[in-house]
């Protein structure tokens, strides 16, 4: 009796929704302009955990194998999307000629499975992965079927727009986009946001983008400023390098243009060199970065650090009142750096120094002040103290010039006192062990000095 009152009321309730209109467009789309919910479509899926993973394509290379499709339940032909590129690459179900058309005709329609598809596809994308264009097709066939009630209908805009599943196509309009406006906005209007903005597809368009900012940096280095600005923003997650494997490219494509003797407009090399000193690293500190660098790029990055860490040092020396000599000894340098005698140099400066210095507004545009080593002194600073060092490798010597001192030293390179550089902290006394001197009281010091090193 009980089951009967159930199945009764089953049809009544049947029959009173089989007369209820439902407004038009569909109730997905009312609940998202109406309450302004997610849409279930931009919500990631989640994929199995890698055992299960593992389990599934056991399950269909099994079937791959006997030709026994019989296992195969229609929920694991919708999680199949995952698998698509797992394994060894000659083991990969996307390269079995027999089954992505059964997949096809498994999946078309359905929209959990062709959402699955697409994350998939982006998250995975190489051009270099099999049959992948087969896959872009197939997911654009089926998006231009549906209709505005559909809840992947928004994909199917994104593709009108970006193209995003015509593979080489659509990776070249979202590289421009990215460049000529924000970038993370352009990824996100796209469809890309959260982890498919370090996704596959993502990462391919800002591998083009880097080639297209280095042929401008090259051609019109001035009209090149906001797409720099775009770019850089796209190669930070944070405070870190989003695409860290492509850091070898970045650094190329910020450097390479200006290694035959073209002069970087100034605001250029200002972003380029304080972004790679605060997110890459100087090529003696962050070597896993530098290793694949052509020898002329990191030689432009090498002058550029010279340059920026004497400006600082320039800048030291004219604060320092007790030296009527500064002048002097900036233009010594300013020379040898332009006649390219100057091969390293390291900055050391009194921690306190490097407080006051980096207050003053006028200073904040210095890059050299990105990296900087500190002298192991904590006390108040006296005016007749050394308040800093410059560190100079010339040719086959190393030099230190003090901020505060009256001499500059000098060490050959096989001398085991030597400082060495690009160290973090140094004490005053290892910076002044067994090295020849230079007076800077006498009047012909640059001669003296000329003659020691020449």
């Amino acid at each position: 009796m009980k089951l009967r009152a159930t199945l009764t009321d089953c049809q009544q309730f049947a029959q009173t929704l089989a007369h209820r209109q439902i407004a038009k467009p569909g109730i997905c789309t009312q609940i998202q302009e109406q309450t302004g919910f997610v849409q279930w479509a931009n919500i990631p899926p989640i994929p199995p955990d890698a055992q299960e993973l593992h389990k599934i394509y056991q399950r269909f290379g099994h079937a791959l194998a006997t030709n026994n499709w019989v296992h195969i339940r229609w929920y694991d032909w919708r999680r199949a999307p995952w698998i698509l590129w797992y394994g060894q690459k000659m083991h990969m179900l996307a390269i079995q000629t027999d089954f992505l058309p059964l997949l096809w005709r498994q999946i078309s329609g359905n929209s959990p499975a062709l959402k699955r598809l697409i994350y998939i596809y982006l998250q995975e994308f190489s051009l270099h992965k099999p049959n992948i264009e087969q896959v872009a097709q197939f997911i654009k066939s089926n998006l231009a079927q549906l209709d505005k009630t559909s809840v992947l209908y928004r994909w199917q805009q994104q593709q009108q727009q970006y193209h995003l599943f015509e593979p080489r196509q659509g990776i070249v309009r979202l590289a421009q986009a990215c460049l000529l406006k924000e970038s993370v906005s352009v990824l996100v209007a796209a469809g890309l946001s959260g982890s498919l903005q370090n996704g596959g597809y993502a990462r391919s368009a800002y591998r083009h983008a880097l080639k297209m900012l280095e042929q401008g940096l090259r051609q019109q280095p001035d009209d090149t400023l906001a797409a720099l600005s775009h770019l850089l923003e796209w190669s930070l997650q944070g405070r870190q390098l989003r695409y860290p494997q492509e850091c070898s490219l970045l650094l190329q494509c910020l450097l390479s243009p200006w290694q035959q003797r073209h002069q970087a407009p100034a605001l250029l090399r200002y972003y380029i060199e304080v972004f790679i000193l605060r997110y890459i690293g100087h090529p003696a500190l962050a070597r896993q970065y530098w290793q694949e660098i052509r020898p002329p790029a990191l030689k432009v990055f090498q002058g550029w650090f010279v340059e920026s860490q004497l400006q600082v040092f320039y800048t030291l020396l004219e604060n320092n009142h007790n030296d009527p000599r500064w002048r002097y000894r900036q233009n010594f340098w300013q020379d040898w750096l332009q006649r390219g005698h100057i091969d390293e140099s390291w900055l050391v400066i009194h921690p306190l120094l490097g407080d006051e210095i980096c207050s003053r507004q006028h200073n904040k545009k210095l890059p050299g002040l990105n990296l900087t080593a500190q002298l192991e002194e904590t006390h108040v600073l006296e005016n007749n103290e050394i308040q800093g060092v410059l560190l100079l490798r010339i040719k086959n010597y190393l030099l230190a010039d003090f901020i505060g001192g009256h001499q500059i030293l000098i060490w050959r390179n096989k001398n085991p006192y030597a400082p060495n550089l690009y160290q973090k902290t140094y004490k005053l006394e290892t910076l002044q062990q067994h090295a020849e001197t230079v007076s800077l009281s006498h009047q012909n010091w640059q001669h003296e000095l000329n003659q020691k090193i020449v």
